[in-house]
């Protein structure tokens, strides 16, 4: 599942610094049993203002959702794939108080392609 976080300490706005999280995802008949453990990770892509990209990885278990809510500000705006962990991981992060939408993985996806782009 990918996931977006908005960094912003006023209101949200398109320019605001951005961190991407995304699932490791390939759609290869090759690699089927790969993407099977590749959902279990979080891959995630921070983009600050004027900063370089700092990438990480969060596991989706409890421990690694965990980590990833540390990792979030409480002013940042999370936007989760929509899938089946999605809604798990958007009421853990809703518990701690940052805000989250479910988006449609589509949009999500085109977003996250363009991104890596921008290595």
């Amino acid at each position: 599942m990918g996931v977006l976080v908005y960094h912003n300490s006023g209101l949200l706005r398109p320019s605001a610094p951005l961190k991407t999280l995304g699932e490791r995802n390939e759609k290869s008949r090759n690699q089927i049993r790969r993407n099977r453990l590749w959902k279990k990770t979080l891959e995630v892509i921070r983009i600050g203002d004027n900063s370089l990209h700092q990438r990480q990885q969060f596991s989706t278990t409890e421990i690694g959702i965990s980590k990833l809510i540390n990792w979030l500000n409480p002013n940042d705006v999370v936007g989760l794939e929509a899938g089946s962990q999605s809604f798990r991981i958007a009421k853990s992060i809703l518990n701690k108080g940052i805000q989250v939408i479910v988006l449609n993985p589509g949009d999500l996806a085109t977003i996250y392609q363009s991104l890596k782009k921008l290595r």
